[in-house]
């Protein structure tokens, strides 16, 4: 083959002749080809030359099918030295890894903390064997090892995958059909068509990934444009490899915690409430953040009064008196005037309110007018004031910046909405939207400043949310210094 795959596989000389590349790649995934593992040398081909004028390509590798790669699960090839040729031999061979003769055994202790653990060892233990000592332990320990536990923890598995997502990167850990990367499920199950070759069908995202950007084949662009997937949308993590992500977790990571949330049973009771408690609830929120605290913890606290008093009456039998459940309710009021935080609105009402009740005062704080400086950028500098909120979180949200320059003049303001988002990820967009138009204005240098703490210390500590990772490393790629 005297083509290249993709752009990491030339060095040197002319540019890449994109259209040759995207024919040798439709090649071989129409033929169902696989490239074999290799080591060795990465290029494979070179002119003799030395300096600027060399050039090093991968004009030679080895491709096989599903039927060989099944014969051969083992199979490699290394790129061997130059001889009498200006191409590199290959040398290619089955690897088998044998099992050492004294392989340690090996026990991971996290099996203990199960709860059937003893149990099942001891079931196993107890039934009878014939043979040596060595002989009962080996088949003792085989025979645990396919115990119901595994099973269990392999459909754990199933539905913590189905939970996970991918940041693309350069594409080459991502499987195309079996993934779950452009939608909620993956190709293979959103086709859903049995009569489709799934086993020869192996191609990773990398074969549709070139330089960063997205080379589809016509084919798989019609496919797309059927299933209703934009493609160019979605954003690619350059020079990065791909990560997996857990999509339910704002920053992606994976914990014993969150898979135990996404495959535990939930009971969902608010639906089985008397249909008048949220009504009483709501009527809440036209009041003051204090008496709102208020108001809530009188109709928890006398509705479950209520209940418990109901029940003693009918299945214990006692006498209920209506002034002590009157002091009861008034006591939980005070616990909640203890607790909250809020301030109430310094009106003639709350006050009335709250001297009926016997509670605290936590009357706002007086209006203070302060002095605040508002400082010019540097020189060859660009500053960007952005803010981002959402009615609602989440709400349909919206951002808006605006770019000063160090005399203080405006280059260019933006504003656009965002769709369903919270506060948080209407500041996050704010800023990668901000540092993607300034580098339009030809400054390398970024000065942000945000009222959101949340978001400044998120982008400074690069612990951003995940499906925002590849937007803000393609975007702060463009300048060459950002400070918040």
């Amino acid at each position: 083959m005297r083509n290249i795959a993709k752009a990491g596989e030339k060095k040197g000389g002319r540019g890449l002749r994109w259209r040759a590349v995207e024919e040798f790649q439709d090649f071989v995934q129409i033929s169902c080809l696989l490239e074999a593992n290799s080591s060795g040398s990465e290029y494979t081909w070179c002119n003799g030359k030395m300096g600027n004028n060399r050039i090093l390509c991968k004009l030679d590798r080895m491709l096989c099918n599903q039927a060989w790669s099944n014969l051969f699960p083992g199979w490699k090839y290394k790129v061997m030295a130059t001889m009498n040729s200006d191409h590199s031999p290959l040398f290619g061979w089955n690897v088998g890894i044998t099992k050492p003769a004294n392989a340690p055994f090996r026990f991971c202790n996290m099996w203990t903390r199960h709860d059937s653990f003893l149990q099942v060892v001891k079931e196993n233990w107890d039934q009878p064997l014939v043979g040596d000592p060595l002989f009962q332990i080996g088949s003792k320990l085989r025979r645990l090892k396919s115990s119901s536990i595994w099973a269990g923890v392999r459909g754990a598995i199933e539905d913590v995958h189905a939970h996970s997502g991918w940041v693309i990167g350069d594409g080459a850990c991502i499987d195309l059909w079996r993934d779950i990367w452009c939608s909620q499920v993956s190709l293979k199950d959103w086709i859903n068509d049995d009569s489709i070759p799934w086993n020869d069908m192996h191609a990773k995202m990398s074969s549709i990934i070139v330089e960063g950007r997205w080379v589809i084949p016509p084919n798989l662009q019609l496919l797309f444009h059927r299933l209703g997937v934009d493609i160019h949308t979605i954003k690619i993590n350059k020079n990065k490899a791909d990560r997996r992500v857990r999509k339910p977790d704002l920053m992606g990571k994976f914990s014993v915690k969150g898979a135990f949330e996404a495959i535990r049973n939930k009971v969902f009771w608010l639906s089985n409430l008397n249909r008048n408690l949220p009504s009483f609830l709501r009527a809440g929120n036209k009041m003051s953040p204090y008496m709102k605290d208020l108001w809530t913890g009188a109709v928890w606290g006398g509705s479950f009064l209520i209940w418990k008093a109901r029940n003693n009456c009918l299945y214990e039998g006692l006498n209920v008196s209506f002034a002590n459940e009157k002091r009861k309710w008034i006591n939980q009021i005070h616990e909640t005037a203890m607790l909250s935080t809020s301030l109430m609105h310094n009106s003639q009402s709350d006050l009335a309110i709250l001297r009926c009740l016997g509670v605290a005062v936590h009357s706002c704080k007086h209006p203070m007018v302060k002095s605040c400086y508002w400082e010019l950028p540097r020189i060859g500098e660009i500053k960007i004031n952005i803010d981002g909120a959402a009615k609602g979180n989440p709400g349909k949200g919206g951002i808006g910046y605006i770019f000063w320059d160090c005399n203080g003049c405006v280059l260019g303001t933006l504003s656009k909405g965002l769709g369903l988002v919270t506060n948080f990820m209407a500041e996050c967009e704010a800023i990668i939207h901000g540092v993607e138009h300034a580098a339009s204005f030809g400054c390398p240098i970024a000065w942000i400043e945000s009222d959101s703490t949340t978001a400044v210390e998120a982008f400074k500590t690069n612990n951003i949310p995940w499906f925002l990772e590849a937007a803000w490393e393609n975007a702060r790629r463009n300048m060459r210094h950002i400070r918040f």
